[in-house]
């Protein structure tokens, strides 16, 4: 029987690409979990926009005290005796909201229709872009989870590295999409099960991906598949240039250090013909004793740009299209330009001697490391018990 994972969405939590996204990934785990998508009852619009997920409805229930005053003393009440580390009473805080007219409120959410429930999956909200809706549903469900003995999963769409760690903790396991969410949390959370998703996903967790942004996941999924590239295996693009044949071949004897862990992606153009040798030709044989020492290597059509969502960074000899592209889309890059001075992004580095080249695809490596796909997180959450 498969196992079923019950992801929540709510209004302002989406956009056409994610829903489109989501579709994917429905059916790439389809094989071992059914995940079954629940959308407040309320929110037709949302239903409506949301069809092709076939959405359930669920229901959302509150109740609130009538006077602000008696919520002051009962969320004081329960607060004890805590207080910041410079001294003021956290109840005291109450102050900015509940003495002016605010209400202890109690929500709870029933999903009927999503039977045999062994997952959760939500957004985490945040301070600074959720609805009070939002976050009341999200911690009703946190604890629904709790009761049925379930993990809850929780994952970034809006920038969760802040100072403002409370929703983040309530999780039992935390999505991350970009690496300063995921040292802060790192450093805050004492929980180890915090994830970093591969570009390729985390792009489209956003609310300005696009459909560039989905094609390249389609694109690492099928070129994932198909070149079975392991997960721990970092990929790097590299726009080779005929022009540039000699630096290219430069770059790659450097890298050699770290080929058991590198996968190689040459864009290859029709341009880059030269007699009767085609572009991928050209790189076979003049770096034909270099590829030898890395793990695999493939060839993509060079106007495939989307397809650079695939790799951990884009490693060139001179800046190019490819590099501006990864700059828009948040891809790290790096140059290896001899005799350079300056790097130009705080996320990407102009190498300047081997020394700098060979430091950079260290730390991609590293970053690497932190990283795992949806479909694997929703395995190991699956096959876990609720601490997992």
């Amino acid at each position: 029987m498969k196992k079923n994972v019950l992801w929540i969405l709510q209004p302002n939590q989406t956009t056409p690409t994610i829903l489109e996204f989501l579709e994917l990934l429905k059916n790439r785990v389809r094989s071992h979990a059914e995940i079954k998508f629940v959308i407040p009852e309320h929110s037709k619009e949302m239903m409506d926009a949301a069809k092709t997920l076939n959405p359930l409805p669920f229901t959302i229930s509150s109740r609130a005290a009538r006077q602000s005053y008696n919520a002051y003393l009962a969320k004081k009440d329960l607060l004890k005796e805590g207080s910041f580390s410079d001294g003021l009473a956290i109840s005291d805080t109450l102050l900015l909201d509940d003495f002016a007219g605010g209400n202890a409120r109690q929500t709870s959410v029933s999903f009927s229709g999503a039977n045999h429930i062994r997952a959760i999956v939500l957004q985490i909200p945040t301070p600074l872009g959720s609805s009070a809706t939002e976050e009341e549903v999200f911690h009703a469900s946190i604890q629904w989870a709790a009761k049925h003995g379930i993990p809850a999963l929780g994952y970034e769409l809006l920038p969760l590295d802040t100072s403002w760690k409370l929703a983040a903790s309530l999780p039992d396991g935390v999505i991350t999409r970009n690496r300063s969410s995921l040292v802060r949390l790192k450093s805050q959370l004492n929980h180890r099960n915090i994830w970093q998703l591969p570009w390729y996903e985390a792009s489209i967790f956003s609310p300005v991906s696009d459909g560039f942004n989905i094609k390249g996941a389609k694109a690492s999924y099928h070129h994932i598949n198909n070149l079975s590239i392991p997960f721990d295996r970092t990929i790097l693009y590299i726009p080779h240039n005929v022009a540039m044949t000699h630096e290219y071949y430069t770059l790659l004897k450097i890298l050699q250090p770290f080929g058991e862990k590198l996968h190689l992606m040459f864009s290859t153009g029709t341009d880059q013909v030269r007699g009767g040798h085609s572009h991928k030709s050209i790189i076979e044989t003049t770096c034909k004793t270099v590829l030898e020492k890395f793990a695999s290597h493939s060839f993509h059509q060079a106007n495939y740009t989307w397809e650079l969502f695939m790799a951990d960074c884009v490693v060139a000899c001179s800046k190019c299209i490819y590099t501006l592209t990864a700059s828009e889309k948040g891809i790290p890059w790096v140059v290896f330009d001899p005799g350079a001075e300056t790097a130009d992004e705080p996320e990407n580095e102009i190498a300047a001697d081997e020394g700098m080249l060979l430091s950079a695809i260290q730390k991609t490596i590293n970053r690497h490391s932190d990283q795992r796909d949806l479909g694997n997180i929703l395995l190991q959450m699956l096959n876990s018990q609720r601490n997992f």
